[in-house]
């Protein structure tokens, strides 16, 4: 059994948050594509990071759902700090963090008259 010292949690921990980015950044590169328009990998990586704070304003801290983030905020560029804007879908933490991503998703949909 490993024993891990703080240090080396904080290390570990560290080490997966850049593999997130890292991801996300491919994730960026070739899946979006279409709707990137960042010029080079530092630009994703602060987007990236802005994602990260604003999901984590909301206690949206699953991958998935963060990468459910970056795509809508491309899709449909909604303001990052605007959290007024989206308190009532996102901060009801009793809601599941799955539920909350979907229903900011039809948010933005209806925003965009996509779905009524």
């Amino acid at each position: 059994m490993l024993i891990f010292k703080k240090k080396q949690e904080s290390a570990f921990s560290k080490d997966e948050e850049l593999n997130f980015i890292f991801n996300c950044i491919n994730f960026i590169k070739e899946d979006l594509e279409e709707i990137n328009p960042f010029e080079n990998d530092f630009e994703i990586q602060s987007f990236i990071s802005e994602i990260i704070l604003f999901g984590e304003h909301y206690k949206i801290r699953n991958e998935l759902n963060i990468q459910k983030l970056i795509y809508f905020n491309l899709k449909f560029r909604f303001v990052l700090n605007d959290k007024t804007k989206y308190s009532s879908i996102l901060n009801d933490v009793t809601i599941n963090e799955d539920v909350r991503v979907v229903n900011f998703h039809k948010f933005l949909l209806k925003q965009e008259g996509i779905i009524d």
